[in-house]
């Protein structure tokens, strides 16, 4: 799946060289949003930003927030409860972005708002699987994002989206060069084909240290690729500084309890995906993928300290629910079948103790 984090564009807005774009009131609810968003729970977020249809003519960054607002609360989640109203925001969004840069072409700020809502859409169609759909998404974003940039050299919050474009296009495209040696030769002729992971991280960069509002999203965006390369000292680190500042984070959470297993620190990995059952205990919107990686996770921890007995009543939780799943929606590997595994060796390991 495409790795691209959560809240594309859930903080894009003022830049330091352009506060002429914003009024003062909405410029307040994007601020406030940003701490609803990574450290309330429920659907407190889309109730907020619901606040600038009062202000929003057209009612065009209305849409967008909102719709990023309920694909932040089904990423965090794991549910499908609020595709259709989703799908519905973020098109109407990208309509009236549309319609916008046709009455003004060159303006910045329209041109940031329409690549995030572009980007944001593609984002959601890649956790649904829509490949298809996701890769034109993300190269539409890239283009709008890259004239806003041109527009605006200051719009330093635009480069959060072209960061995650760049670093993620050259991850995917190296999968494929293994595959296809030629790829290397098409590299310098075909933009799509070329690396540039390192200009994603300098875009990262920048966006994390200049953009207004952007740090918070690239500091997320910045976990999921330590986690990629394996760099678990950076995760760790960045992690500990959000989690002083958000702690309620679920996001942050589920990146943790990930990096705690792959670690292979299960002591710490079992009581991450602990308090992550708790806390979407009383969410009635979650999907069933949440628990079910909760469940294996524990699981598996359970199962490397050795306390298989334990271990198996998780696995039988997923077993007895795994008709529910889609696994679609599993962000970081296929945990139906990954349970299935490791009751086969739970199984065997206590019937031959």
């Amino acid at each position: 799946m495409i790795s691209i984090i959560f809240l594309i564009f859930s903080s894009l807005t003022l830049q330091n060289s352009s506060s002429e774009y914003y009024l003062p009131e909405e410029a307040k609810i994007f601020t406030q949003g940003v701490d609803i968003i990574y450290n309330e729970p429920g659907t407190a977020a889309v109730h907020h930003y619901e606040k600038l249809y009062n202000i929003d003519g057209d009612e065009f960054i209305a849409d967008l927030f909102v719709a990023v607002a309920y694909a932040s609360i089904m990423e965090k989640y794991r549910s499908t409860m609020f595709d259709s109203i989703f799908t519905l925001k973020i098109n109407a969004a990208i309509e009236k972005g549309r319609k916008r840069l046709t009455e003004d072409e060159n303006n910045a700020k329209t041109l940031l708002y329409l690549g995030g809502a572009v980007g944001t859409r593609g984002v959601r169609r890649a956790y649904l699987w829509d490949w298809k759909g996701a890769f034109s998404d993300a190269r539409e974003a890239h283009g709008i994002l890259h004239r806003c940039i041109e527009e605006d050299p200051g719009m330093y919050d635009a480069y959060y989206g072209l960061g995650l474009y760049h670093y993620y296009k050259s991850i995917k495209v190296n999968m494929v060069r293994k595959y296809f040696p030629i790829i290397w030769l098409l590299s310098p002729m075909i933009d799509l084909f070329k690396n540039e992971r390192d200009l994603g991280l300098e875009q990262l960069e920048d966006s994390c240290n200049k953009g207004l509002f952007s740090e918070r999203a690239t500091k997320h965006a910045l976990l999921r690729i330590y986690l990629e390369e394996k760099w678990y000292d950076k995760f760790f680190a960045l992690a500990n500084e959000l989690e002083l500042i958000y702690p309620n984070d679920l996001i942050v959470r589920w990146y943790t309890g990930l990096a705690y297993v792959r670690t292979e620190k299960w002591v710490k990995a079992f009581d991450t995906y602990e308090k992550i059952e708790k806390d979407i205990a009383d969410i009635n919107f979650r999907g069933i993928e949440a628990d079910v990686e909760c469940w294996y996770m524990k699981a598996l921890s359970l199962y490397k300290m050795g306390h298989w007995e334990e271990a198996l009543i998780y696995c039988t939780k997923v077993r007895e629910v795994q008709t529910m799943v889609n696994t679609r929606l599993f962000y970081f590997e296929d945990f139906i079948e990954s349970n299935t595994k490791l009751m086969g060796v739970l199984n065997y390991k206590l019937s031959t103790r």
